[in-house]
């Protein structure tokens, strides 16, 4: 023994007894992280959990409402309504948890309002999935009919059978942090799921810091939970936006592909002059000819057709007082698009 430790002392290794009790798992370390702005998913196409998919997404239509701008330090509302049609394409009877992501992180940087699903007309009860260090996995009871002393949550997450860090499977991702909810389809069985939901978004600059951080944190470190993808903040310009996404991957945990899905960003009068920068091409497009009704709306479209979404859409949103030119002007500014 004492020949190995010269021999490992002549090459520059210096090994450190550690107590029993303390694992190199508890070592605090010091590393860089990189500090930006946070995205949340202000939709998200659901998804199924923990399972094998013998459910096809025939048809959805997304509608995204976005409040009136609000003076720096508020946020804006953003109010959802989703349809999501549903088929079990076998003979059998069909239990399933269906999810929607809230973040893909147990730091969650934005809270939701209030979050509904009915399906069929019947109203579903709803539980925040939290996953953690070590294989622990909590329900939050959320909404629905049986309130929360009656409610269960879905019951296909065993914590003894979890990931380490309380991961939960939507196709080929992995989350800790979902809204979950149990469906059921007799054989051959459609349905039409409808989710509703509200959430405030902050006003954020679009700045990247990387600074060395101390910690010991398992899994996401706080800094980097929900970060804007940086390849997308990269080719915007500076300035403040209004940052959120539209997690469209989790549709492909579906048999087959999406039929057709048609999202709509809406934006009142008090949005005119704005800027929308997003991170994929072709982008959502502004719809013309509207009626009078909605004449002073502003609604951009993003369509998918028999497809099985491999990228999500990532929207910045920069208010009109903040898109104006030198001269003031914002004329020619409603719509700016960002591609790969």
């Amino acid at each position: 023994m004492s020949v190995m430790r010269s021999i490992l002392a002549v090459c520059g290794i210096l090994f450190v007894s550690l107590p029993p009790a303390l694992s190199l798992a508890d070592l605090t370390v010091v590393r860089e992280v990189v500090t930006a702005p946070r995205t949340v998913n202000a939709v998200a196409n659901i998804g199924l959990v923990n399972g094998s998919a013998r459910v096809a997404m025939t048809r959805a239509r997304v509608d995204i409402r976005v409040g009136d701008p609000a003076p720096r330090g508020g946020t804006v509302s953003v109010a959802v309504y989703a349809v999501f049609d549903l088929e079990n394409i076998t003979g059998d009877q069909v239990e399933m948890t269906v999810g929607f992501p809230v973040s893909n992180s147990e730091f969650t940087s934005f809270e939701l309002e209030w979050f509904r699903v009915e399906t069929d007309g019947e109203q579903r009860d709803v539980f925040r999935r939290t996953g953690s260090y070590p294989r622990r996995i909590v329900h939050r009871y959320v909404s629905g009919p049986s309130g929360p002393r009656a409610a269960k949550p879905p019951q296909d997450a065993a914590t003894a059978e979890g990931r380490l860090f309380g991961q939960q499977s939507i196709g080929s991702e992995h989350f800790q942090n979902l809204m979950v909810w149990s469906e059921r389809f007799g054989p051959y069985r459609k349905r039409r799921v409808e989710v509703r939901y509200e959430l405030g978004i902050p006003l954020q600059e679009n700045s990247v810091v990387r600074t060395m951080a101390e910690g010991n944190y398992k899994g996401i470190w706080p800094q980097e939970a929900n970060n804007v993808p940086l390849s997308f903040l990269g080719r915007i310009p500076d300035g403040a936006f209004y940052f959120f996404d539209y997690y469209l991957t989790t549709g492909a945990s579906w048999s087959g592909p999406i039929g057709y899905e048609e999202v709509l960003l809406h934006l009142g009068p008090a949005w005119k002059g704005h800027r929308l920068y997003f991170s994929v091409s072709p982008g959502p497009r502004p719809l013309s000819g509207m009626g009078k009704d909605t004449e002073m709306q502003t609604t951009y479209r993003y369509t998918l057709k028999n497809s099985e979404p491999a990228e999500n859409l990532y929207f910045a949103l920069m208010p009109p007082e903040m898109s104006a030119g030198p001269d003031g002007s914002t004329a020619g500014q409603h719509q700016h698009r960002v591609g790969r």
